[in-house]
């Protein structure tokens, strides 16, 4: 008349679950008085419901049941130990249910995959670096192979300062066949062909586990061979400029940077090197002749390309997928990208997937603003400004020359647009190297 049953049948060891005893009376009269008082195998630890249940009168199809949350232990088939099941007739006689079986499965654990530990690997952007006078380290962390990887974090060790301890950190997250570009700031106290370097590289997987990569690298040190001539200390800028429509004051802009760097203490550390009346072809000699750090292009764009000046003095479009190939090949000594032109904003995107700092103008900017923000960049820049503080000082002499358009800039930072409350404090070895800019 009363059936037993557990649900669910099969439990998982190591699992913590809820089991349902149920008691259903499938005869065609009420059962009274019904007591039920069990206890788990020791395969199953109670941690919580009640192994007693008692019901003043059970109805014929209904159903009771009482919850138990337990933890399983062991593997195997494992029978319930009913002490007493119980029930009265109507007419009040006591009843024993001799067939009591009520069992529960518990299956083995489950066999995680483990993930193949993170192939990590370092690169160093081939350059010499200079004795005795602090400088930034180039490089990049591959990921290889295995499971993905967060919170990055680089120390260098050996005959050299680092600035910050770590000397690099990124909290992203790295999959395997991605990369993440790394700035350092360093000071070398040994000069060589190979002054040798260590390196520890700290890593969380997507469990949560640190581990950390050892390896030691090298790198050539000298006056000589690090680039210590005044010469090699200044910061090129290519100044680009293409105007076929002849609607822009190109040629004013160059003169505005001409007379801001020269009116500032330092503005000589910056030679502008002009690109005039720019062609695809032309930018792109001179990338690889001139190799500036920052280039900065004055023009019109549209919303997936920029502008240049074709053979016969018209108009050329040149679409961003190629402008962002271009600078992918000129990576190792552009640092900064400056598009100063209406609708740049997706072509300063594409581009920031391979320089760490480009800005663009999201929508259209009036030909004074523009010049006013260059005019404001490169100043606070030449001071030895930040790129971030940089581009907050051209935002705001666009303002302060009571010109419209102050919001219209936009910067990426390593690939990413930066919002304006993350202007004040950038993350360690995301700025053009300090030091060597004032």
């Amino acid at each position: 008349m009363l059936e037993l049953r557990a649900t669910p049948g099969e439990l998982r060891t190591g699992e913590t679950a809820e089991v349902v005893i149920e008691l259903e009376n499938r005869g065609p009269t009420p059962c009274w008085m019904v007591v039920l008082d069990l206890r788990l195998p020791p395969a199953l630890s109670l941690l919580g419901g009640d192994e007693l249940l008692e019901v003043e009168r059970l109805h014929p199809g209904e159903t009771v049941a009482t919850r138990l949350r337990v933890r399983a232990r062991h593997a195997g088939e494992w029978p319930l130990e009913v002490l007493e099941l119980t029930y009265h007739d109507r007419d009040g006689v006591l009843h024993r249910v001799e067939d009591r079986r009520c069992t529960v499965r518990v299956l083995p654990p489950v066999e995680h995959a483990v993930a193949a530990a993170p192939r990590l690997r370092i690169e160093l952007t081939p350059r010499s670096l200079p004795l005795d006078r602090w400088t930034s380290l180039d490089g990049r962390i591959r990921h290889l192979e295995g499971a993905a990887v967060t919170r990055l974090a680089l120390t260098l060790s050996g005959p050299v300062t680092v600035e910050g301890d770590p000397a690099w950190y990124a909290e992203g997250r790295l999959e395997a066949g991605q990369s993440a570009r790394f700035r350092v700031a360093i000071r070398c106290l040994e000069s060589g062909e190979t002054v040798p370097l260590r390196f520890a590289l700290a890593y969380r997987d997507a469990e949560n586990r640190e581990g950390t990569v050892p390896g030691r690298l090298s790198v050539r040190v000298g006056p000589a061979a690090g680039g210590a001539s005044p010469e090699d200390e200044r910061i090129t800028i290519l100044l680009v400029t293409a105007n076929p429509r002849g609607d822009l004051g190109t040629e004013n802009e160059h003169r505005d940077l001409d007379m801001v760097l020269a009116a500032l203490d330092h503005g000589d550390r910056f030679v502008l090197a002009p690109c005039p009346a720019a062609d695809p072809q032309y930018l792109k000699r001179k990338l690889l002749t001139v190799r500036p750090r920052i280039v900065h292009f004055a023009g019109h764009a549209t919303r997936n390309s920029l502008v240049f000046v074709d053979d016969r003095a018209g108009a050329a479009q040149v679409s961003s997928d190629l402008i962002a190939e271009l600078f992918r090949l000129s990576a190792d000594h552009v640092e900064c990208v400056v598009l100063n032109a209406c609708d740049s904003e997706e072509t300063a995107l594409g581009i920031a997937r391979h320089v760490p700092f480009v800005i663009g103008m999201r929508e259209a900017i009036h030909d004074g603003s523009a010049r006013s923000f260059s005019s404001g960049f490169y100043e606070a820049l030449a001071t030895g400004k930040p790129v971030e503080a940089a581009f907050e000082h051209g935002c705001l002499s666009v303002g302060l020359a009571r010109q419209p358009g102050m919001s219209t800039p936009v910067l990426f930072r390593d690939g990413v647009r930066v919002a304006p409350e993350d202007l004040v404090a950038p993350p360690r070895g995301a700025t053009l190297e300090r030091r060597n800019l004032s």
